[in-house]
This record gives structure tokens, C-alpha cells and sequence, in this order.
């Protein structure tokens, strides 16, 4: 990964907890959006999210450009007895990360866009999972 992994994380997280709408879906609380791994089934609904992969310089690989394309997974997890919960929460991620331009003092952020799973019904915790993937391109300023 690279030296961008940690502002990556440190955006993504500030954006997903600023937003109104998925704090609500999530029952109010930013502490259900965590950091990789699922949580316990007391906290569901939640939200984990994850780097997936970094390509430094994406878009001239013979250049030092600090261009970086990364890719970032989002996990919803809804014990609720129909999917209608965890597709909420994952429409209310996708209001909060896709299009937009996020940045700190260190990393300039376009998140272009997602690609979705259907839900999945994992019967032996008997949660429903989506999860979803974001491009994301960044530069450092």
C-alpha cells in the first residue's frame, strides 16, 4: 500500500460520519461504521469499509505523477428480516462517498463511483450483507 493508505482511511471515515442521512439509516450512532471486519450481531446494522488495492501512478506508470487509483469496499450488515434495511444503509453510502471530491491537508480525493452486490442473506447469523466497491483517485497536494 501506500504512503497514502492512512489519509485514504482518515477521509473515507470523515466523510461516511459527516453524513446526516447514513448516520440515521445506521440508527444514529457514527460508532457502526468501523474499520474493516464485521462487528457483533448487537451492533447490526452497521458499516465496515476497507482498502482494497493502491496502484501508485496510475496514469503514467514511467513518471513520478502521485497519481494513485485505489479501491475501497464498503460492507453493510442488517439483521433485519428483509433486505430493505441494508439496501437503505448502502443507498446512504453511496449518497456520501460516489462523486465526490473529499481532501485534507495531505490528499486531494475524487471517489468516481461504485459497483454493488445484491444482498446476500447469510443464514447461519442470519444478517443480510451488501457490499460495495468505490474507485478512488487521489493525488498528493
Amino acid at each position: 500500500m501506500s504512503r497514502n493508505t492512512d489519509e485514504l482511511n482518515k477521509i473515507v471515515y470523515t466523510a461516511l460520519k459527516s453524513d446526516v442521512t447514513l448516520l440515521a439509516a445506521l440508527g444514529g450512532s457514527a460508532s457502526k461504521i468501523k474499520h474493516a471486519g464485521p462487528m457483533n450481531l448487537s451492533e447490526y446494522p452497521c458499516l465496515t469499509y476497507k482498502i482494497l488495492q493502491e496502484t501508485d501512478n496510475a496514469y503514467n506508470s514511467d513518471q513520478k505523477t502521485d497519481i494513485t487509483n485505489s479501491y475501497i469496499i464498503t460492507q453493510v450488515f442488517s439483521a433485519n428480516t428483509s433486505p430493505k434495511e441494508a439496501y437503505t444503509i448502502n443507498d446512504a453510502v453511496f449518497g456520501a462517498l460516489d462523486g465526490k471530491s473529499l481532501s485534507n491537508a495531505k490528499i486531494l480525493v475524487y471517489i468516481a463511483h461504485r459497483q454493488s452486490t445484491t444482498p446476500v442473506y447469510e443464514p447461519t447469523v442470519k444478517v443480510w450483507r451488501v457490499d460495495s466497491t468505490y474507485k478512488l483517485t487521489n493525488v498528493v497536494k
